[in-house]
């Protein structure tokens, strides 16, 4: 099989909110702009891929890690949307779309991004960093630049989130 062979940008973002952002490599077949972790309580992710150009997509599943593909929608544009649920803290999951194809290339296209509640400056570790970040946006309107900090995605930052973030301080993903 050949795989694709297409930029693709890849953007992951909470149901309500957005996750950080990291440039991830794959050899020789393209380039993802990946996101790594997630910073907000909850086990729904959304996950929006955009591709270069239009593209149809059979089906998706995780492959890795805990979750499930609750649906998928977007096919036939450049835009695919997963719905996932039961996706669970502190991990490093993969989602697979099956089947993908812009009308010349075809394959499988695998996505990994991990989840870590509380990590709010998107190191991979909840610690002292993440509780000063937080605490320093309580009050503040949340926009494009301080979303991780409303760690329980309800559109305020507050001590709910600052305590959210302490709570799981000395977690890491994988």
């Amino acid at each position: 099989r050949r795989q694709l062979r297409f930029l693709l940008d890849r953007q992951a973002r909470r149901i309500a909110a957005s996750l950080p952002e990291r440039c991830v490599q794959y050899p020789r077949v393209m380039r993802i702009h990946a996101q790594v972790t997630c910073s907000c309580v909850g086990t729904s992710e959304q996950l929006v891929v955009t591709f270069s150009t239009s593209v149809t997509v059979a089906t998706a599943t995780v492959t890795c890690g805990t979750g499930t593909v609750g649906s998928i929608s977007g096919s036939g544009t450049p835009t695919i949307t997963v719905n996932l649920t039961g996706v669970t803290d502190a991990q490093r999951i993969t989602v697979t779309l099956n089947s993908v194809s812009d009308g010349t290339n075809s394959g499988d296209v695998p996505i990994s991004m991990g989840v870590l509640v509380g990590d709010t400056t998107a190191n991979g570790v909840v610690n002292a960093s993440d509780v000063t970040q937080t605490k320093s946006q309580v009050g503040a309107t949340v926009t494009s630049s301080n979303f991780r900090e409303d760690v329980n995605a309800n559109g305020t930052i507050s001590a709910t989130d600052v305590a959210l973030v302490k709570s799981d301080v000395g977690h890491s993903l994988p």
